[in-house]
C-alpha cells in the first residue's frame, strides 16, 4: 500500500500478527487496508456484549 503512515501500518501489522483488531478513525486507511483484514473504522465498531466476557 502506498501513502500509509508508519503508525497505521505498525499497529495494523500488530493486529494481524496477534489476531486482534486495529480500530482507526481514518476512513481512507480502512478503505486501503480492508482487504488485509483485522481493521475496522472506529465509527462502525460495535462493542461486544458483557455476557461474552462473563
Amino acid at each position: 500500500m502506498k501513502h500509509v503512515t508508519f503508525y497505521d501500518s505498525a499497529y495494523h501489522v500488530l493486529a494481524i500478527r496477534t489476531k486482534g483488531l486495529y480500530m482507526t478513525a481514518d476512513m481512507a486507511y480502512v478503505k486501503r487496508a480492508k482487504a488485509k483484514g483485522h481493521v475496522v473504522l472506529l465509527a462502525e465498531w460495535e462493542s461486544p456484549e458483557m455476557q461474552d466476557f462473563l
